[in-house]
């Protein structure tokens, strides 16, 4: 009975020895990526606090109108299905929403200096996307262009200089509609894509895998280690089925290991 439990109490010990260390690699690694990742993902925060300060600015002038007030007055449902399937009203809610956001973060001067989450980033990317889709792609934004060279040259200078702040290369030249919506998409495609990447992958949570060996490795130093030792320490507790069941529960566990660790490894080498 004593050589059993030995066996066991070796065999539980083995396991937990290199089991443990294996976890703690995977955390290690999984750390060491996601602070990998907030590394690069941070480095795109100018250019997109950028951009949410230019449609700040620009919503801020009135020259993108708010039509809630317009979509209340409508009287019918079909009318107000009309406003909101109009693109005008896609423009105005994508500069609201990105206005109010970052006149949020200003106000709390912590937020500025945030991660944004992925579901964050999500929403830029689809409001990014109604901007530049409806200035590039639509031909009735001649009130816009009206609008903007309307503004007071303090306005301008602010707007432009926001602008240089994302590419210097787009505050040269007469402000206008058509040049919001090419750095709307300029953000699209070099900022928010690439920022929905990043954090979908900083966000991912780690394997699973982790949780079943920790659970396998702790069920193994109870009754691989803990019970055995005690048993050989009293040896007037020890019985036939208790060693059976814990020679059962080791095998089973030492199985579970094999088998769990094979797995992430296939995974990491697909």
């Amino acid at each position: 009975m004593d050589v059993l439990l030995s066996s066991i109490l070796t065999a539980s010990s083995i396991l937990i020895a290199v089991g443990f260390p294996f976890i703690i690699f995977i955390v290690t690694n999984h750390d060491n990526r996601r602070e990998k990742l907030l590394s690069e993902i941070k480095a795109f925060y100018p250019k997109l606090n950028a951009f949410r300060r230019l449609a700040y600015l620009i919503y801020s002038t009135g020259v993108i109108k708010n039509l809630e007030r317009k979509l209340q007055q409508a009287k019918t449902e079909m009318d107000k299905n009309e406003i909101k399937e109009d693109g005008a009203y896609s423009l105005y809610k994508a500069f609201e929403y990105i206005t109010k956001k970052y006149t949020s973060d200003v106000v709390n001067d912590n937020n500025m200096y945030r991660t944004f989450t992925h579901n964050e980033i999500m929403y830029y990317q689809m409001y990014t996307r109604d901007i530049y889709n409806y200035i590039i792609n639509r031909h009735d934004t001649d009130i816009y262009r009206d609008r903007l060279k309307d503004l007071d040259t303090y306005t301008k200078q602010e707007i432009t200089q926001a602008i240089k702040n994302i590419d210097p290369k787009y505050s040269k030249g007469e402000l206008t509609i058509e040049k919001i919506g090419m750095i709307a998409s300029n953000i699209d495609e070099e900022v928010t894509n690439v920022l929905e990447s990043l954090t979908r992958n900083y966000e991912r949570p780690l394997p699973s895998i982790v949780k079943y060996m920790f659970l396998i490795l702790t069920i193994s130093l109870i009754f691989g280690v803990i019970f055995p030792l005690t048993l050989l320490q009293f040896p007037l507790l020890q019985t036939c089925y208790i060693s059976i069941a814990l020679t059962a529960i080791t095998i089973v566990c030492l199985i579970l290991v094999v088998l769990i660790t094979g797995k992430y490894v296939w995974k990491k080498n697909e």
